[in-house]
């Protein structure tokens, strides 16, 4: 009889793709690619249903105030250079330390949630309830709901 497909540990959370982080290298261009559409999208819905189009807010990485253009920031090579020094140049490690690279955004009244998640390290990003005790990027994670992407 011929053998089944071999069992590829089922059961256990698919790891993440980390290759566009390109941790142990100078060329920030698969970064970038894999960013760029993820960074447009969010920015696209921050602007959409953003509190104050006047701020953005602090970027979680760089704890700098995002610039006008959001989606260029997060897939610029400083911002780039900040995360691998926040990621202290090794992949995640757990679910819990990735997500401590998610970054929440407060939204106005009549956005489909009150928040919406962006991951740094993935763009993984989708609507939320938005946490109201958020004491910091390590507070208790809403849960998600499947992100809408165009």
């Amino acid at each position: 009889a011929m053998p089944g497909p071999p069992v590829v540990a089922a059961a256990a959370p698919m790891k993440p793709d980390f290759s566009h982080l390109e941790l142990n290298s100078k060329n920030s261009q698969p970064f970038h690619q894999y960013m760029e559409g993820r960074a447009t999208n969010l920015a696209n819905i921050i602007w959409d249903h953003s509190q104050d189009r006047n701020s953005w807010g602090v970027c979680l990485v760089c704890n700098i105030e995002f610039p006008a253009n959001m989606a260029s920031h997060i897939w610029g090579n400083k911002h780039w250079s900040k995360l691998k020094e926040r990621l202290n140049w090794e992949e995640p490690r757990s679910p819990e330390d990735l997500e401590r690279h998610t970054q929440f955004f407060a939204l106005k009244p009549g956005a489909p949630m009150t928040g919406y998640r962006f991951n740094h390290v993935t763009g993984e990003q989708s609507f939320c309830p938005y946490p109201a005790d958020l004491p910091g990027p390590t507070a208790a994670l809403p849960a998600a709901v499947p992100a809408v992407v165009p």
